[in-house]
Formats: C-alpha cells, sequence, structure tokens
C-alpha cells in the first residue's frame, strides 16, 4: 500500500509540474469525412480497408490491401494538410531521419496489411538533447487565455490526407482523406499518454570492443598484476624503535 501511495504521490507531483509549465492540456476528435466513411475513421472499398487513429501529432493507420496484387505507397507524394497549409511527411521508417528525408515506399502484399504513420517532417527534430515532436494542432494554453480560445476555435477544422498508391495494371490513385474536429475538450494532465512513437534507434557511433581494445586492455592487467605480486612478494622491514 505504501508502494502505491508513493506513486500516486509521484504521478500527482510530474502532473502538477506539467499543468504550471504548459497550461490546460486539450484533446481533439476527428471525423472522416470523405470519401464517403465506412465507420468515424475507417474507409473501404474494392482495393483497400484503412482504419485511422489521429493523435496530437500524427495520424496512424492500418491499411489492408483486398486486391490480389502488390501496393506500393509512395511517402515522397505524400502530404498532410491542417488547416490549408499543406506539410511533406516522414514515415515509420524515416521518423528519426535528420537533414535530407529519403524518399521511401511502402510495399503491401496481396491480401496483406501494413500498421504505418504520417507526421509533418518539420514536427520531428533533435535539440541537442532528445527528439521532439510538435503537435498538428496545438493542445496545451500555456496559462494563455487567448491560446486557449485559439485552441477552442479549432471545433469543425479540417485536416486532410493525401496518401499516393500505386496499383499494379491500374498505375497511381491519388487517396486523399478529409477529417473533421468533432470537438476539442479539456482533459487532465493524469489522463493523457503518450502516444506510441517508433523505438528510438542505437547510435552510429557506438564503440566497438575490438581485437586491439582486448589486446590492450589484457596487457594492462597483467602489469597490473605483475606489478601487485612484486609488491606482495617483498618482505616488509620492521618499523626500528
Amino acid at each position: 500500500m505504501l508502494l502505491v501511495g508513493i506513486l500516486l504521490l509521484a504521478g500527482c507531483s510530474a502532473a502538477s509540474k506539467l499543468r504550471s509549465s504548459l497550461g490546460t492540456k486539450f484533446r481533439y476528435t476527428y471525423l472522416l469525412t470523405s470519401p464517403t466513411p465506412t465507420g468515424k475513421l475507417s474507409y473501404a472499398d474494392e482495393r483497400i480497408k484503412v482504419i485511422f487513429r489521429i493523435d496530437a501529432g500524427a495520424i496512424r493507420f492500418k491499411l489492408t490491401n483486398l486486391t490480389s496484387s502488390n501496393i506500393t505507397i509512395d511517402w515522397s507524394g505524400a502530404v498532410i494538410g491542417v488547416l490549408g497549409k499543406s506539410h511533406p511527411l516522414r514515415s515509420i521508417r524515416t521518423y528519426y531521419s535528420q537533414d535530407n528525408i529519403p524518399a521511401v515506399s511502402t510495399v503491401v502484399l496481396p491480401k496483406g496489411y501494413v500498421i504505418e504513420m504520417a507526421i509533418p517532417v518539420s514536427s520531428v527534430y533533435h535539440d541537442g538533447l532528445k527528439w521532439q515532436e510538435r503537435d498538428l494542432l496545438p493542445t496545451t494554453d500555456k496559462n494563455s487565455e487567448t491560446t486557449r480560445r485559439r485552441i477552442l476555435a479549432n471545433k469543425n477544422g479540417i485536416v486532410e490526407f493525401l496518401l499516393p498508391m500505386k496499383f499494379e495494371g491500374t498505375g497511381v490513385v491519388d487517396y486523399k482523406f478529409r477529417f473533421k474536429v468533432s470537438s476539442v475538450d479539456e482533459i487532465l494532465w493524469e489522463q493523457y499518454r503518450k502516444p506510441w512513437r517508433p523505438v528510438l534507434p542505437k547510435p552510429n557511433n557506438s564503440s566497438k570492443f575490438t581485437a586491439g581494445d582486448q589486446i590492450m586492455t589484457g596487457a594492462i592487467i597483467v602489469g597490473v598484476v605483475g606489478i601487485a605480486a612484486v609488491l606482495l612478494s617483498q618482505k616488509k622491514t620492521p618499523p626500528v624503535e
């Protein structure tokens, strides 16, 4: 019980710090409006089935290939439009890419599926200490009433997602998905959970323990052991009174 109490106090303390520095936290709820959806955030036709999940910074989705041929997602032509402004995108494979974002494609096998993520290139950056991410739409008011009103005014705002897909035999089809912000709700910081993101890659400059390092380490150990043996073998001279 004591441990549970400590964890609860720690969680409340963290939430209190976020509340004091970032202000009130908000959550957006989206609805797919076009093409004609099969659910609140899902779409299907004779070629694909897709289910979306939109969090603060990205559009995540599961795309199922209903055809008997490969489908190729062309990320170089994919775009997210936020309140009219278009942004080139990163995917899961390029989430941590710096400088030039490589043009990649994702192949979905016949009757198979892929789980992917789309996020504006400029939304992900490294500040010199760690990776940071910007929201699609602001989710904290920073204790500013003006910012709070601006956030609430985003209700009925539009987010668009252009996803070009190449179908064998028919060429490229530009799927343009249009989402509307159906509600903007204030939430407690204790209720906020960070969305899933790709695992941080290992540093490229990680040191490797080479054969040369092993020889050097061995030589140092032998030298230390030898010196210790010499010192221990020497007879101690009794103190003169």
